[in-house]
């Protein structure tokens, strides 16, 4: 038996009462709160009609046959002052509050039981139109958690992983590939190639390794929140369009990886990075290759300490090999094949120690010189200490030394022994990408290509024999002491 009354104690000329009796046939009908002028009466039966409008129903005119009876008790007085107030009702075991919405459009009519459910009717939120929730879910961000098993997932983990892949795929990025401290991104054993926007983006983390991945065509993304951490999803401005950018990072290893066609550079290391490994590369197709520090007036930079050895520096190469900003830079046994500008420049007073490298310029006689000074005086740049050390000058190339030859002075230029200059071909000939049985890698090619993701005739072979868009990849625990002793060998 459910009794609600209603009743407004301000003012009593204008109180308003009314009670519900619900009875089934096994108990007795029983309406308490009947004193009011007007009583009314509905009973639902199987065969019985509604009773007809009356007020001259006695008090118990619910048979007890009817398995279903309620009766109305009304005290009708001035309806345009009815309070709403919530009723604490049941709902699924549970109390659920549920607003009464009076409406007292009658006048001096007492409602009929048809008329019942236009008088007292429960309020409901409005529910939301199909375009609005089709709506929010085009603003909605797709995914904010990337899944696990998916590359983006394991880089941005806080623990050391050991990252390495299950099959050949292309992975097309959205946005940069964020990396967090103390990951080794392994590509040994299948064909990974990474492209899009953004691409790898090492910022302000430490100790990371990145082995035998193809990066290329990436292009600018940003404008858009990233997730770079399990915990941190943030906004991002435009990005560059670097195939790996290190910002504000240290200890960092790049070895057997193969770079071409990106938006700006193929490797950018800016903002006081320092303790950069980069070797057995290939580089081809690109304009402005390599930019090693952030400004000539950014001091941080000035204990930058890179080293670049071992690599291919190949077909269809204009510049930056690299564009040296204050630091220390220690250039060893690299295979220049060739540039049309210029090899390796440099402002703001860099160290640069050039050993056991050949240099093969050109066929434009104005573009002879391996080295420049970028937007620099003579006056200035005589006193910065530039040297080469055992290089082999092909076709006319020419290496303008600057400063002084004093060992001392390029201690901090100097990290591993460099070979006879002689032996280069031996050592960059696994240069790029490892290759291995039952890994269909692609090969490059000289021409260029056609733009977009289609790579046109980069690729002699087949890239994908797996599928493109399967994300089959493993990672596991590393330890950290494995990493702080195997990154940066060319160090010890």
């Amino acid at each position: 038996m459910l009794d609600v009354d209603h009743s407004r104690k301000t003012n009593p000329d204008s109180s308003f009462s009314f009670s519900f009796c619900i009875s089934h046939a096994s108990q007795d009908l029983h309406c308490p709160n009947l004193s009011s002028k007007l009583t009314f009466c509905t009973c639902y039966a199987n065969a019985e009609p509604h009773p007809p409008r009356s007020t001259s129903r006695p008090r118990s005119c619910c048979p007890r046959s009817s398995k279903k009876s309620k009766c109305v008790s009304v005290k009708k007085t001035n309806t345009r002052s009815v309070p709403k107030r919530p009723v604490l009702l049941m709902r699924h075991g549970k109390p659920h509050r549920r607003l009464l919405e009076v409406r007292p459009q009658l006048g001096s009519r007492p409602p009929t039981p048809r008329r019942l459910r236009h008088w007292i009717r429960p309020v409901r939120p409005r529910r939301q139109r199909r375009s609005d929730l089709r709506r929010h879910r085009l603003l909605r961000p797709r995914r904010r958690h990337p899944r696990p098993g998916t590359l983006r997932y394991a880089v941005i983990q806080s623990d050391p992983l050991w990252i390495v892949f299950a099959t050949n795929m292309l992975i097309k990025l959205s946005q940069e590939l964020i990396f967090n401290s103390y990951k080794t991104l392994d590509g040994r054993g299948a064909n990974v190639h990474i492209v899009g926007g953004g691409c790898i983006t090492l910022q302000y983390i430490s100790n990371v390794i990145i082995h035998n991945i193809h990066i290329h065509h990436c292009v600018q993304s940003g404008e858009a929140n990233v997730r770079s951490s399990p915990t941190h999803y943030g906004w991002r401005t435009l990005s560059d369009g670097d195939g790996i950018s290190i910002f504000g990072s240290r200890d960092i290893w790049i070895d057997h990886c193969s770079l071409s066609h990106c938006k700006d550079g193929l490797i950018d290391a800016v903002m006081g990075s320092t303790g950069i490994t980069i070797s057995n590369n290939f580089f081809s197709h690109h304009d402005e290759v390599m930019l090693l520090g952030h400004s000539d007036s950014y001091v941080p930079d000035s204990g930058m300490q890179v080293t670049i050895a071992f690599n291919h520096f190949g077909e269809q190469l204009v510049q930056r090999m690299p564009r040296c900003r204050r630091g220390y830079i220690h250039v060893v046994n690299n295979d220049f094949t060739r540039w049309e500008m210029y090899a390796i420049g440099g402002s703001g007073s860099p160290t640069i120690n050039s050993q056991g490298n050949r240099y093969t310029a050109p066929s434009n006689r104005n573009a002879k010189e391996v080295t420049k000074r970028v937007d620099t005086d003579e006056k200035k740049w005589r006193d910065w200490n530039w040297r080469s050390e055992g290089d082999i000058l092909v076709n006319g190339a020419f290496f303008i030394a600057s400063g002084e030859t004093v060992e001392v002075l390029y201690e901090k230029a100097y990290s591993v022994e460099p070979k006879s200059a002689a032996l280069i071909d031996q050592l960059t000939t696994n240069a790029g990408v490892l290759g291995g049985s039952g890994n269909n890698l692609g090969t490059w090619r000289t021409e260029r290509s056609g733009g977009g993701y289609g790579f046109g005739d980069d690729y002699s072979e087949n890239m994908l024999s797996g599928s493109p868009s399967s994300f089959a990849l493993s990672s596991t625990l590393l330890p950290p002491l494995f990493l702080l002793s195997s990154f940066l060998l060319l160090y010890l």
